[in-house]
């Protein structure tokens, strides 16, 4: 993403911190980095007609509205980790 996209940069918190450490110590242990203690996920199963573009679009605009939700750790090749926050995302 380009710089011009960039809302905010800063620091992780010191629980961020141990949260990564942990994650990526577990994903040098396995051959997948989604097997860490702290990835989370949730599915669903629609049944019946979906309207995709307006479920693509209600994510999308949930994205806009919520910071947490663009914000991204950047550890690699910097002395510390920080988050970065983008102005906008596009929800695939």
């Amino acid at each position: 993403m380009s710089r011009n996209n960039l809302e905010d940069i800063y620091p992780l918190a010191p629980m961020q911190q141990g949260i990564l450490f942990q994650t990526l110590l577990a994903s040098e242990a396995s051959e997948t980095a989604e097997t860490g203690a702290y990835f989370v996920q949730t599915g669903w199963t629609l049944r019946g007609d979906v309207d995709t573009r307006a479920l693509v679009q209600a994510f999308q605009d949930v994205t806009a509205r919520h910071a947490a939700l663009r914000t991204a750790f950047v550890w690699e090749k910097l002395e510390q980790p920080m988050q970065v926050v983008w102005k906008r995302v596009k929800i695939p």
